[in-house]
């Protein structure tokens, strides 16, 4: 890599750089194929699968996303993300799903995937239904807005 340790023009002074024709200014970074400079670039992506948490700071809102990947090669991923807003007159849980335009409460999802009782729903979102507390914040999200 042109500028690294291991460069051959490593030690050389301006004007032996000058002579042999190399940019004083140039930063290195790159490296050189046969005569043809090549650059590697980092690609960063999601990994599938998995749950990404994150907060949004001005609507104090936290974003659960998970890009799931099947098998089959030909179709995209799908990404389902919850977003839950704690804060505000109107506190929610609602969850984007592939194909669907708008939010959906989560509610609305747990009774679709035929689970109607709370305790039912607490167990699927992994709550100790013994956190009195916890469970009266969630149920109350859960029931919350459902005519949305």
């Amino acid at each position: 890599m042109v500028k690294s340790k291991l460069c051959n023009l490593l030690g050389i002074g301006n004007e032996e750089l000058c002579r042999l024709g190399e940019d004083l200014d140039d930063i290195g970074g790159y490296f050189i194929v046969n005569g043809i400079e090549r650059v590697l670039i980092a690609q960063e992506k999601k990994r599938n699968n998995y749950v990404f948490v994150s907060k949004t700071t001005p609507d104090n809102e936290y974003i659960a996303e998970m890009q799931s990947n099947t098998t089959c090669q030909s179709k995209p991923p799908g990404v389902v993300s919850v977003h839950m807003k704690s804060v505000g007159k109107d506190p929610c849980i609602r969850a984007t799903l592939p194909y669907v335009r708008s939010t959906i409460p989560i509610g609305i999802i747990f009774r679709a995937l035929k689970i109607e009782s709370e305790k039912e729903m607490m167990k699927c979102i992994d709550i100790d239904i013994d956190d009195i507390k916890m469970v009266e914040l969630i149920r109350d999200l859960l029931l919350m807005k459902q005519e949305d």
